[in-house]
């Protein structure tokens, strides 16, 4: 009787049988059948979002067979709720990789206590799951609403959230520069639609997540090499991952032109059945602090616009003054952009002759709309500065 071992790595082997034969037509994933539920394979029981190797196992199976349901269930569990697997259903393996495990051991006093102490070779098993298409008696899935923000606002945040400099210039490569730290686009418009512009983004900022100070990975390669190849896989997959942890549909806009790779791609995974979920477990991690850069952001714009204590007073009472109110106990460099946003220069400049007026020399900036000329800053700028102290700290 065959390992655990022996089950997953026969198991690895076969999808990366087919994901080759795909490759060898031009794409990952069946095109045809794309449907992003499938790419958030998740457990209505448990609640656990499936990651890594899981995460690419259940998406694959569920685009090939045509599932348009990202619940997954145990047999267990299925039959626990009072759900029947349909007949002559079979379930799709995911694998278990125990890398840990808890030992007792007496501390310096001589009394014993329990630590978790990591494997020197881990324990392999593994687990079989039915899509709740293959299902019978499970409630009809509540489908969250696509997000209502727009493809370029999603864009904006996503730049403001990056963790290093996103340049806009007029010429016409797309690039990450692991030595400069940097990501250079295209203008705009130069793109043939938003989709594209974001997918794009995408692409090089999940690039940007290898450098030294994030997740480390080996991303100076050369151009055309092996190491190259598998990077540029780690992207693709990513960017895949994070438009469904998104919940934005980019209509089959989002697939990169990868056919340079493809050669390359197949070549690993020849070689190396299990660099495929190598791969996807580093790019589960680089859609994770992606998202999490990018909530935070979105956090951060929303406290702004909460935190602005912003009163305009009745003309009836108080004549033609328009006055602007803000806590001015926590009125410093580091607060500006929590308590005004969005002013333009002619409020700007009431906001400053009420300061000027009403409060003391005590105030860092005493006169903000000179020291804002003075710097060539606006108030946005102070803002993005924050964002980027923030997520950067």
């Amino acid at each position: 009787m065959p390992s655990a071992r022996e089950i997953v790595d026969k198991s690895r082997r076969e999808i990366v049988k087919d994901i080759i034969e795909n490759m060898k037509k031009g794409y990952i994933f069946s095109e045809d059948r794309w449907n992003k539920e499938a790419i958030r394979p998740q457990n209505p029981v448990t609640k656990a979002k499936y990651q890594g190797s899981n995460r690419f196992r259940l998406a694959f199976q569920a685009i090939r067979k045509g599932y348009t349901d990202p619940r997954w269930v145990t047999f267990l569990q299925a039959t626990e709720n009072g759900w029947k697997i349909k007949k002559e259903e079979k379930g799709t393996l995911c694998e278990k990789w125990i890398w840990t495990e808890e030992k007792t051991v007496k501390n310096e006093e001589g009394k014993e206590e329990k630590i978790i102490m990591e494997r020197k070779v881990p324990i392999v098993n593994y687990f079989i799951l039915f899509n709740a298409n293959q299902i019978e008696g499970m409630p009809e899935l509540k489908k969250e609403k696509l997000s209502n923000t727009t493809i370029l606002e999603i864009a904006d945040n996503f730049i403001k959230s990056s963790e290093c400099p996103i340049n806009e210039l007029a010429q016409e490569k797309s690039f990450y520069s692991p030595s400069e730290d940097k990501i250079v686009l295209p203008l705009r418009k130069y793109f043939k639609s938003e989709e594209s512009f974001l997918a794009t983004l995408f692409h090089e900022m999940a690039h940007s997540t290898g450098h030294s100070t994030r997740l480390n990975r080996k991303i100076e390669n050369r151009f055309g090499s092996i190491d190259y190849a598998k990077e540029e896989l780690r992207a693709e997959l990513g960017a895949i991952f994070l438009e469904s942890d998104l919940n934005i549909d980019l209509k089959g806009k989002n697939k990169i032109d990868h056919t340079n790779y493809l050669k390359s791609w197949i070549s690993v995974l020849e070689d190396n059945p299990d660099e495929l979920f190598k791969a996807c477990n580093d790019s589960s991690k680089i859609s994770e602090l992606l998202i999490d850069n990018y909530n935070k952001c979105i956090e951060l714009n929303k406290n702004y616009i909460k935190q602005v204590e912003l009163v305009v007073l009745n003309d009836e009472i108080y004549g033609n003054n328009s006055l602007w109110k803000i806590p001015l106990n926590e009125f410093n460099k580091g607060e500006i952009g929590k308590y005004i946003t969005n002013l333009s220069n002619e409020e700007l400049k009431q906001f400053n002759g009420y300061i000027k007026e009403n409060h003391s020399t005590s105030l860092i900036y005493n006169n903000l709309f000179e020291y804002l000329e003075k710097e060539q800053i606006s108030f946005q700028d102070l803002i993005q500065e924050e964002i980027e102290e923030t997520i950067g700290g």
